[in-house]
């Protein structure tokens, strides 16, 4: 929050420079997400539809798998790799949304994707080298699992890149 003298002086600022008929106010809400990210929530989906595509694939391609057993080898492959084209397809997406945003934000944004792969790099190293001693021989979080926990990994780095520049 800012003190009474910076807004004022911010005040005064945009008075004289930006809009010299009327005051408008300063925006002091906090929030996590930056105004150059915002987006609407029909923007949001189209950004996300392939990684919704992905997931629904990715449900019906295992319920599909356990019900049929007698498929070859390379079907059951084939099926179970199936939802690589709509994630592929998302981080494409997911790209070209980054290439979007302004020096600032894209460096925020990298900073968060960074955070995430080499949080979930750590954690898959540590579940398995768990795994390999048999001290913790059950220990798999499956794709479910691995979603979640890089989102979840994802923003808290955005959280904490956002707040080195505040």
């Amino acid at each position: 929050m800012l003190d009474y003298k910076t807004s004022m002086l911010y005040i005064f600022v945009q008075h004289e420079f930006a809009t010299p008929n009327r005051l408008r106010p300063m925006n002091t809400t906090s929030s996590l997400v930056p105004d150059a990210v915002r987006m609407s929530y029909l923007q949001s989906l189209r950004l996300n539809a392939w990684a919704i595509v992905a997931v629904v694939i990715a449900m019906l391609s295992r319920l599909g798998l356990s019900q049929s057993q007698a498929l070859s080898e390379p079907a059951r492959a084939g099926i179970a790799l199936l939802p690589l084209i709509p994630a592929c397809l998302y981080l494409l997406t997911l790209w070209r949304w980054m290439q979007g945003l302004d020096e600032f934000q894209r460096r925020l944004q990298q900073s968060a994707v960074n955070f995430a792969a080499f949080g979930m790099l750590l954690l898959t190293l540590t579940a398995d080298l768990l795994r390999g001693a048999a001290v913790a021989p059950r220990i798999n979080f499956g794709w479910e699992g691995y979603f979640v926990l890089t989102f979840a990994l994802y923003a808290f780095g955005l959280m904490f890149a956002n707040r080195r520049y505040r």
